[in-house]
């Protein structure tokens, strides 16, 4: 059989997708306490490491030819302040972790809402969105393609849960 990956980091990565979609699929629960599940998590290297509101973000980018995978994990206590995506759309699933999740369509309508671990949230392209981590939060968002750097921020001061 080829070995179609590089050693310990894609092989992590690719069993957390695995294991990700089985987790959102299946019926059967993966208890909390699985090890494997909790050492596949912890031993991710991220790429890289963007200051936000209280925190820091974490990300690692996987690129598609059809669109972007990302890992990302913010730190407990930090928000990903209020933005949206002009060219693509997410489906974001929370590993682990939990807080509050902001969503509207206009910049006045911006509503909150819980996450927590297994939630799966779409955001389609334009809507504004953020993230305030109550506990240290690990999502995996498949993004759309996007042909051009399409991030807008609001400009007003950053909403707090």
């Amino acid at each position: 059989m080829r070995k179609w990956w590089n050693g310990g980091v894609d092989k992590a990565i690719i069993m957390v997708l695995s294991k990700s979609i089985v987790l959102y699929i299946s019926h059967s629960k993966l208890k909390r306490s699985n090890k494997m599940y909790s050492e596949i998590l912890s031993s991710i290297v991220f790429d890289g490491k963007e200051e936000v509101t209280d925190g820091y973000l974490f990300y690692k980018v996987i690129p598609s030819s059809e669109g972007i995978i990302e890992i990302l994990k913010i730190e407990a206590g930090a928000t990903l302040d209020i933005h949206r995506h002009s060219h693509s759309a997410s489906r974001i699933f929370i590993l682990e972790g939990r807080g509050v999740y902001f969503r509207g369509d206009k910049q006045n309508d911006i509503g909150n809402s819980v996450y927590g671990n297994k939630s799966v949230l779409d955001v389609p392209e334009m809507v504004w969105h953020g993230f305030h981590a109550k506990t240290e939060t690990l999502m995996l968002a498949i993004q759309t393609a996007s042909t051009e750097k399409d991030t807008e921020y609001l400009v007003k001061p950053t909403l707090t849960p």
